[in-house]
């Protein structure tokens, strides 16, 4: 894996000697992958590793029209 490094990506922060987070800006389906997180202190270390899964709005592309449909016909209407 890659180490991060804050940028206008990525972010962070400190909260306390106890807490730090890390934000992710603006989350693209290339993000998806597991993100390894490691932290360590006088005490010793742990790690583990969490799943990002980038989820997408659903929308609805080309703009629908109005349909006329015959009776007992199938209308069938895309959506990205």
């Amino acid at each position: 894996g890659q180490t991060v490094i804050p940028s206008g990506k990525y972010e962070i922060i400190e909260e306390s000697t106890t807490v730090t987070k890390l934000i992710i800006h603006d989350i693209t389906p290339e993000d998806e992958s597991p993100i390894q997180i490691k932290v360590k202190n006088s005490l010793g270390q742990t790690e583990a590793t969490v799943q990002l899964k980038a989820l997408e709005t659903p929308r609805i592309e080309p703009q629908l029209t109005d349909q006329q449909v015959t009776l007992s016909d199938t209308l069938t209407l895309k959506t990205n």
